[in-house]
């Protein structure tokens, strides 16, 4: 997320190793409720990706935000 980086205008840019623990937990809990599909794991990753990091960007980062996830999505996960 090199690009994302703090600026005057986005200083709340700044992530740290407990925004990842977060989404970590997140996907820990969803065994909690019986996810042990592979794709309900990948969505439960998705979902708090959006959560943890995508709710602090500006409209104008929401863009190549979702082109880093929907690569992520292609080249780790094999999905769409």
């Amino acid at each position: 997320m090199g690009a994302f980086k703090p600026k005057p205008s986005t200083i709340h840019y700044v992530y740290n190793l407990r925004d990842v623990s977060r989404v970590f937990l997140g996907i820990s809990l969803g065994e909690k409720f019986g996810m042990f599909n592979q794709e309900q794991v990948i969505k439960l990753w998705l979902h708090e990706a959006e959560r943890v990091f995508g709710d602090r960007l500006l409209e104008s980062d929401l863009e190549p935000f979702n082109g880093i996830i929907s690569e992520v999505l292609k080249t780790q996960f094999k999905q769409s």
